[in-house]
């Protein structure tokens, strides 16, 4: 995955952060509307164009990806842990435990992190990368994701909500 801040003006850090399907989804993005229409970061949507597009996304999020709750938990927990293991720790010391245990957890949650692993911000970031200006939605369902996101497009387009849709699912 080849995704550079200038590509789709997300920052650096942000950049670091960020769910890989959020980056896949806005390259795919790029290629349907080049393939398509020629409407890739080269020539951008016309404003009437863009004001009738809609972005629906099947986003199917691995939950484990974002268990950020799990340092609470910790925290909740871990005297009930220590003295579970027979282990006696002042207060000191179980305040040190807590913090080696959430350090090989893994890093602690930022803005970054948080902007990053919404998957419900993908369709968002491409209606902005694209200037469409339909709507921006996105369906986590499990496997039937992406059916539902083309289900909701055919919709739109039935109901003339919107003119043309970019579909997708990752």
């Amino acid at each position: 995955l080849r995704v550079g801040y200038r590509d789709f003006r997300i920052p650096p850090k942000e950049l670091i952060e960020s769910l890989p399907q959020q980056l896949l989804m806005l390259q795919m993005a790029d290629s349907a509307f080049t393939d398509s229409i020629g409407w890739g970061l080269k020539s951008q949507l016309t404003a009437e164009q863009a004001l009738r597009c809609g972005v629906f996304i099947g986003l199917g999020l691995d939950h484990n990806t974002t268990n950020y709750h799990i340092r609470w938990y910790i925290h909740a927990n871990a005297a009930q842990w220590a003295q579970q293991l027979g282990l006696v720790l002042n207060e000191r010391e179980l305040a040190n435990w807590i913090a080696q245990l959430c350090e090989a957890f893994g890093p602690a949650l930022n803005a970054n992190r948080v902007m990053g692993g919404l998957g419900s911000i993908t369709a968002s970031r491409i209606a902005r990368e694209f200037s469409c200006g339909g709507p921006a939605v996105v369906f986590e369902s499990g496997e039937t994701s992406g059916l539902s996101a083309l289900e909701a497009a055919m919709g739109a387009l039935r109901t003339r909500q919107v003119d043309s849709a970019l579909v997708g699912a990752v």
